[in-house]
């Protein structure tokens, strides 16, 4: 799973990006990272939870509305096929919402951010 954002502030080992469709996602980021640099932030699918919906009053980092595509059961687990604004991105759970909408939870620690090479 790979999400394509830019690199914003960067504090105490975690740096922020902000995704395509305005989001913000927190990866460790042991490197400094420039501010304004495209970055690509993988995930593996069975470090993804799905979670409850946040609190509006007090939103969580790293918490996406996600819309499901498609689930395949796997015998021990679902994979799910999600979309979060402008990212598509695979889930591995045991139980899948029953509806085509659910939330899922990211840790920054399961995140690896990777700066965007552009031709110059």
């Amino acid at each position: 799973n790979f999400f394509r954002g830019t690199a914003r502030e960067q504090q105490d080992g975690r740096l922020r990006v902000e995704l395509r469709d305005g989001s913000r996602l927190f990866a460790s980021a042991p490197k400094p990272v420039p501010a304004g640099r495209q970055v690509s932030v993988a995930v593996r699918p069975e470090r993804i939870r799905l979670t409850a919906p946040p609190d509006a009053a007090a939103p969580q980092p790293n918490v996406l509305k996600v819309e499901i595509e498609d689930r395949t059961f796997l015998g021990s687990h679902h994979s799910l096929q999600v979309r979060a604004g402008a990212d598509r991105f695979r889930v591995e759970c045991q139980a899948p919402p029953a509806d085509g909408t659910g939330f899922v939870e990211i840790a920054p620690e399961a995140c690896t951010v990777f700066e965007v090479q552009t031709d110059t």
